[in-house]
């Protein structure tokens, strides 16, 4: 499980920084890629208040954790511990999802969660291009990525 924990660590990091923030990289100049950019992270930065647009729809979320986790690591992780390794992957990611969501709406008297919600903020306030780790700064810190104020 705790594979399949950090696994799904970097995927968020790997995700947020080189797919919802690949604008400069590798999105294509069409509007097609443009209003999908814009659907998969653009409209959150556009309105990070709003609840609505804050977690990926489910729907489209499982055919995306499928096609790019569950399929791809059936290859990977031996098929003995691929359930286990799964379990800690989906409860990450189905954790990382609550800290996204208390990043923008909760309150904490905690250093700890305040510094994980202070981050996340600076990412859409101050700096957009840094801290792509939102629910821990783990490789945000190894890729040397994090906000620099």
């Amino acid at each position: 499980m705790i594979m399949g924990a950090l696994t799904w660590s970097f995927s968020e990091y790997f995700l947020h920084r080189f797919v919802f923030h690949g604008e400069q990289t590798w999105v294509p100049d069409t509007p097609f890629m443009i209003a999908f950019h814009f659907f998969i992270n653009g409209n959150h930065h556009a309105y990070p208040q709003d609840p609505l647009r804050l977690t990926f729809p489910f729907i489209p979320a499982c055919a995306v954790l499928y096609l790019f986790g569950g399929l791809p690591l059936s290859y990977v992780v031996p098929q003995a511990y691929y359930y286990v390794f799964m379990a800690g992957w989906l409860t990450t990611y189905v954790a990382y999802e609550m800290i996204h969501y208390f990043t923008h709406f909760g309150s904490t008297q905690s250093k700890f969660w305040s510094f994980i919600k202070k981050n996340h903020i600076d990412h859409h306030y101050r700096n957009a291009n840094q801290g792509y780790g939102i629910s821990s700064p783990l490789f945000d810190w190894v890729f040397r990525s994090g906000i620099k104020l």
